[in-house]
């Protein structure tokens, strides 16, 4: 197409009008006799960028209504970072160049996730297609901080460009998952029901909950029914790993453990569910009790703090505690 040919000539365009101008510049110096101040115009237009501003004015002036109609790709090199409880921050890589000589799209970010519709503070910019509803949203950069997302919670994002032409094609579909407000207590809660899709590299069909002190953690975890004594149970505890299971049975929690314990100072023990307020105790006759002495460890961005019980399981935020019962 002839739109294509010179979009991709466009490219070469800028260099040559550069060209164009310095030697059209020397020529008239050097005509005046004066090729000493003739070379160190030309140096000095060059550092103060005036060349290179006055070829991007005239491909912008010439190319740019071109430029701005080119066929589109997808945005690539989708990365999503400093997740939180209610935000994260995404970064993606521009489908055409982003220096001054060519013309930039806008580009449309769609985010889908769970009741997103239902509580948008700007419900017109929700958007329903085949795969249910979006927001979207606009601008020209290519790195964004998206807010007010629940926490906890599995969203989906896509990234398109836009120019006059039209839309371009989606990119491919990023699955994240924001963090948990740490509980009044420095912990979280894992529920295999709601969050076994996340568990990357981690096995386990019971609900955990734990909480944290300075030195130690606890964690409960719900028992099946009829699993009331310690001789029905493998409990192993490594000094990176954990792992507990129904003797001959399934196993409720494994894999590596945010950060080292000492396994010799942990202990276990059974206590009956009924009147532990927890979220354990609604899942079965009684809950299994551990106690992991932490390793000391350098951890200056949380303090020392654990974020998370098994590496590839949900974390939590400190940023958003929840108070603890009867404090104002």
């Amino acid at each position: 197409m002839v739109v294509e040919r010179i979009t991709n000539a466009a490219y070469f365009t800028a260099p040559v009008l550069l060209a164009l101008l310095a030697a059209t510049i020397t020529t008239l110096a050097l005509f005046k006799k004066s090729w000493r101040k003739a070379l160190r115009f030309v140096v000095r237009a060059q550092t103060n960028g005036a060349l290179t501003n006055a070829a991007a004015a005239v491909s912008r002036a010439v190319l740019g209504p071109l430029l701005a109609k080119a066929p589109l790709t997808a945005p690539s090199r989708i990365r999503v970072s400093r997740v939180g409880a209610h935000a994260v921050s995404l970064e993606f890589k521009a489908d055409v160049s982003r220096s001054k000589f060519f013309a930039v799209p806008t580009y449309e970010v769609a985010l889908k996730g769970r009741n997103l519709k239902a509580e948008l503070k700007r419900p017109e910019a929700a958007v329903a297609d085949e795969d249910g509803f979006w927001l979207k949203i606009s601008g020209r950069g290519t790195a964004y901080r998206l807010k007010d997302l629940y926490d906890d919670e599995t969203y989906v994002m896509r990234v398109r460009a836009v120019n006059r032409a039209g839309p371009g094609p989606w990119s491919a579909e990023v699955p994240f998952y924001t963090r948990q407000e740490a509980t009044a207590f420095g912990g979280g809660v894992f529920d295999p029901g709601r969050h076994g899709g996340r568990a990357d590299g981690a096995e386990g069909t019971a609900v955990y909950e734990w909480t944290q002190e300075k030195t130690a953690v606890c964690v409960r975890v719900a028992l099946p029914k009829g699993v009331t004594r310690g001789r029905q149970l493998e409990v192993d505890i490594r000094p990176s790993a954990l792992r507990v299971a129904v003797y001959g049975g399934a196993t409720l929690v494994a894999g590596d453990l945010y950060a080292a314990v000492k396994p010799d100072e942990c202990t276990w023990e059974i206590e009956e569910a009924s009147g532990v307020p927890s979220h354990c105790a609604t899942k079965g006759a009684a809950n299994l009790v551990l106690y992991l002495e932490k390793v000391k460890h350098d951890d200056r961005e949380h303090r020392g703090r654990w974020i998370g019980l098994i590496q590839g399981h949900n974390m939590v935020d400190f940023n958003f505690q929840q108070k603890a019962p009867g404090s104002k």
